[in-house]
């Protein structure tokens, strides 16, 4: 399924909108402790790592790897592209992109190098499409190409089983609160009930942003290490 540029400005959109509900202030070091403690937070915590996850699976690295290899086979034999004046940052921008992916793959789920990655990824995206010649950028497009569309099925495979984990979660959940907590936990129950019956991709996207705007204090803490995510944008 391919979501169209109004469903992708819905959930750009909605990512914004949650920002303004975090707390800004860091709870105390004994604040932490008991949150950390309680059931909200063990499920957000739970919620946080595999979305983490979903987003960048262990099944993207191979392919991002063949697609980066590819590139540098190219330019490494491309004429045209050898007389640009960005192909020496292009060649070292490859080669920084292909050793932060290997530093990735041996320890996955680094937030530190998933960060960098991307930003890098985007400086070499950049400088291809700076390339004086209109073919190379072409050659560099249709490679890119190539890759968004694995990288498009292996990350709905990976929301599809990151969703079927979020329910699991929220089911048992659900099943361990009293009728205190039942009360008190009215919010995310009634986003689970909303979450049950949806059966649109694009909007259990927006569900899984609005489920995680449920708890504030709670990711306070939980990205101190790691800023949360909802897309992959490499």
């Amino acid at each position: 399924m391919i979501i169209s540029p109004f469903k992708w400005t819905l959930l750009l959109v909605a990512i914004i909108a949650v920002q303004p509900i975090l707390s800004t202030a860091v709870p105390e070091s004994n604040e932490i402790s008991d949150l950390q403690q309680s059931k909200r937070y063990k499920l957000v915590a739970f919620a946080f790592e595999n979305l983490h996850r979903s987003l960048w699976p262990e099944e993207l690295y191979p392919a991002m790897k063949n697609y980066l290899n590819d590139v540098k086979k190219w330019s490494d034999h491309d004429e045209m592209l050898q007389q640009s004046q960005y192909y020496v940052k292009i060649q070292q921008t490859l080669k920084t992109c292909l050793d932060l992916l290997e530093e990735l793959s041996n320890h996955p789920f680094n937030c530190s190098q998933e960060t960098a990655l991307k930003a890098k990824h985007d400086t070499l995206k950049a400088l291809f499409k700076s390339v004086e010649s209109e073919r190379c950028q072409q050659m560099w497009a249709s490679k890119y190409l190539d890759f968004t569309l694995q990288m498009r099925t292996i990350l709905r495979k990976s929301a599809d089983k990151f969703y079927i984990l979020l329910t699991a979660a929220v089911a048992a959940y659900d099943k361990s609160l009293d009728e205190v907590e039942e009360y008190e936990e009215v919010d995310i129950l009634r986003w689970n009930e909303r979450f049950i019956k949806e059966t649109d991709f694009s909007r259990k996207q927006l569900l899984t942003i609005e489920f995680m705007g449920l708890f504030p204090d709670e990711r306070n803490i939980l990205e101190s290490d790691c800023k949360i995510q909802y897309t992959n944008f490499l």
